[in-house]
């Protein structure tokens, strides 16, 4: 991890934007089945996410460099309970200023 998942509040306090779209509330939908609310849920692990660490500490959000089609492939090894969201970031590069979906495929591949 990163960065922490982006919240209502970043929202508000660096763009002025309320109700805006964001993971943390993402991932607290994807996960609200198994009662788990938004201070349970852990920042995330930005795989596609361009944002290298600067000398003096900072971040530089930079667009993506993943392109559709692009993938990443994990394989559990004991039982996961995982929660997926698509960054909706668009007032930074980070997406190209064009947040687009993801998608995800999980398979079964344990041996009896």
């Amino acid at each position: 991890m990163q960065m922490a998942a982006c919240d209502p509040r970043r929202y508000e306090l660096d763009f002025g934007a309320t109700g805006h779209a964001n993971c943390l509330a993402n991932l607290t939908l994807a996960l609200a089945a198994r009662e788990i609310e938004w201070w349970q849920v852990p920042n995330p692990v930005n795989i596609f996410q361009s944002t290298p660490v600067q000398a003096d500490g900072s971040f530089v959000q930079l667009p993506a460099r993943s392109r559709a089609g692009d993938c990443v492939e994990f394989r559990a090894l004991m039982d996961v309970l995982v929660a997926v969201s698509a960054c909706p970031q668009d007032y930074v590069p980070i997406n190209g200023l064009r947040p687009t979906p993801i998608g995800l495929e999980v398979l079964d591949v344990s041996t009896p």
